[in-house]
């Protein structure tokens, strides 16, 4: 379930699918299902450094 707040603030009604979320969550946690969060974020100046290798058309490759 996708509840990134840029993508939530675009729903109709977000508090609707807010609450689907969180009886989902709350039916899971009841059966002991797994529930993985993930939280995706940049490190301080990561971002400018990958706009400059977009720019140059090359990406750094892992070693």
């Amino acid at each position: 379930m996708d509840v990134q707040s840029k993508i939530v603030d675009r729903l109709k009604d977000k508090e609707a699918y807010l609450d689907k979320v969180r009886v989902a969550v709350a039916a899971a946690h009841k059966q002991d299902v797994l529930i993985i969060q993930v939280v995706v974020g940049f490190r301080d100046g990561v971002i400018r450094s990958l706009c400059r290798w977009w720019r140059r058309g090359s990406f750094p490759t892992a070693s």
